[in-house]
């Protein structure tokens, strides 16, 4: 029981930084373009875009399929799943 939480959660942590880490690179880059004070506040709504993003994809998957199962169908092999005659 304590595993599948501990996993779940981890699986969940995964899940969340997808969009967060694609809205951190974009982030970035407009920061490291022109360093302003304009870029800084568009760089910060970015990330809480991101932030939003990735907590709500995270939790609709969790509640739909459950983080363990979603991960596993990421992961699964279709060539040893398939049965070869």
């Amino acid at each position: 029981m304590v595993m599948n939480t501990v996993f779940g959660l981890i699986f969940w942590i995964r899940i969340f930084l997808s969009p967060f880490v694609t809205s951190l690179v974009v982030a970035a880059l407009i920061v490291l373009s022109t360093p302003t004070a304009w870029s800084y506040l568009a760089a910060a709504t970015v990330l809480l875009a991101g932030t939003i993003t990735g907590t709500i994809f995270a939790e609709r998957m969790r509640a739909k399929h459950g983080t363990i199962a979603f991960m596993g169908q990421l992961y699964q092999t279709n060539d040893v799943n398939r049965r070869t005659n």
